[in-house]
């Protein structure tokens, strides 16, 4: 038998502690941002439940029957409808999580500002592609949530109680929660939140001075709602 050559090795079997892939703290990422396409929907609000026999409602059909004295949806609604976004909240195979503004958080938003703002205005009220209840939402603490109109919502915790931010900064908390449909999940809150156009899909650089400008008529308009 010949000796093997001198230039010749044999590899040695990789050891278990060479093949793990690093590990990443929570510690190392700040203010997480949560993407449509990153999120795992539990299978039990997947669209195609509307399909069964005795299905919950879809989340449009919640918005359109919910008209509670104040507390209601049927001026949210309308803005949904004006923009055509109700075909797609109707759809059993999308899946949603929607911020619904009450009657009364409509009522004390300047009609001026929703003409403004316009059709991403109420998208920024929709999350798609995730049914998230208010459970799911505590465990999202200082996340931001990117909305369709590609802004993003924050996620806060104040102790026990849940709340959002929008970007203008307002905190935003929440009337009722988890009404749950067979394509997703509908949140009442007691605010319009508004975006900042330089943030969406469209940003065009003069955001910040619009928001500026609609925060600070809002901000008047909502004062003046309370005292009368």
């Amino acid at each position: 038998t010949l000796p093997p050559s001198a230039g010749s090795t044999t590899p040695a079997p990789a050891s278990s502690d060479k093949t793990m892939a690093p590990t990443v703290s929570s510690d190392e990422t700040t203010a997480p941002t949560i993407s449509s396409t990153e999120f795992t929907m539990a299978p039990s609000r997947n669209g195609p439940l509307c399909f069964q026999p005795g299905a919950q409602p879809t989340v449009w059909e919640i918005i359109n029957d919910d008209e509670e004295d104040g507390k209601g949806l049927e001026k949210f609604e309308r803005w949904v409808k004006q923009y055509k976004l109700d075909n797609d909240l109707d759809d059993p195979l999308k899946t949603w999580t929607v911020f619904g503004p009450t009657d009364k958080a409509v009522d004390a938003f300047p009609k001026f500002a929703r003409n403004i703002l316009g059709r991403d205005l109420i998208e920024y009220h929709l999350l798609e592609a995730q049914a998230l209840t208010s459970e799911d939402l505590k465990k999202l603490d200082d996340v931001g949530l990117e909305m369709k109109n590609g802004d993003e919502v924050h996620v806060h915790m104040h102790g026990t109680e849940l709340e959002l931010e929008d970007s203008a900064e307002n905190h935003i908390k929440f009337v009722q929660v988890d009404i749950v449909g067979c394509n997703g999940i509908v949140h009442k809150i007691d605010m319009v939140m508004l975006y900042d156009p330089d943030d969406t899909k469209k940003g065009d650089g003069a955001g910040r001075a619009v928001l500026a400008a609609v925060a600070a008529a809002t901000a008047a308009a909502i004062a003046a709602f309370v005292v009368l």
